[in-house]
């Protein structure tokens, strides 16, 4: 049902496996979340009518810049140094960089830039207003924090429920994200257009993808979702 979808970001996790050198164990936790990303964001995107054909490659390339941090920092269980923070607030502008320099996008890296941004401005890595910010920055930074509240399990908070989500989302929605988004998202919810079940089949089938290209990553993937 989803081919369509994972055809498009397959030649994506192609050019990342090939020219991103880093630990098994950060591409099987990085990697999902991007591709799940960028799935979502199309998703969304076409919901409120933002037909930008580049966008599925910056969502999926949202967090690439994250691929620099030292895996201790990356994956530390407990809470980060101020130092720490910054060096990981900094993965947007890097990422947006390296979307520029590695994989030859053009203004659309600015979705990269922008999508740690807030509403209220009081965002990163510039503290923008968000009538300075991209569209495109605003529905990856809505995705973003749900995909990872619902779907990661990352060291600092567990996993929430897609309802928590959507409460968290709408809970912030004109002040950390654009409302007229949170609304939309809601709304895909709400109707069964996405739902955990399509996300796990869009996931399946990326997964299945990426063991191909590197079947040593089959462990890191079932260690990854036992986790």
């Amino acid at each position: 049902m989803y081919t369509s979808h994972a055809s498009c970001f397959t030649p994506l996790l192609k050019h990342l496996v090939e020219q991103v050198d880093c630990h098994p164990r950060v591409e099987a936790l990085v990697f999902p979340h991007l591709w799940r990303v960028g799935f979502i964001a199309t998703r969304l995107a076409d919901a409120v009518g933002f037909h930008d054909p580049e966008l599925h490659k910056s969502a999926f390339l949202h967090d690439i810049g994250k691929l620099a941090i030292a895996e201790s920092i990356l994956f530390k269980p407990e809470a980060l140094t101020q130092f720490e923070y910054e060096l990981i607030k900094g993965h947007a502008h890097i990422g947006s960089s390296v979307a520029r320099s590695m994989f030859r996008l053009g203004p659309e890296a600015r979705y990269i830039h922008d999508h740690h941004e807030r509403w209220d401005g009081k965002g990163y890595p510039a503290g923008l207003p968000s009538d300075s910010t991209s569209l495109g920055g605003r529905i990856i930074a809505v995705v973003d924090a749900f995909d990872a509240m619902v779907f990661e399990n990352r060291p600092y908070a567990g996993k929430r429920s897609p309802e928590e989500g959507l409460r968290v989302l709408n809970e912030g929605a004109w002040t950390q994200w654009d409302g007229h988004l949170v609304q939309a998202f809601t709304g895909l919810w709400g109707t069964g257009e996405l739902s955990t079940e399509v996300v796990a089949q869009f996931n399946d089938m990326m997964w299945d993808a990426l063991r191909e290209m590197v079947p040593a990553l089959a462990d890191e993937a079932s260690k990854n979702a036992a986790s």
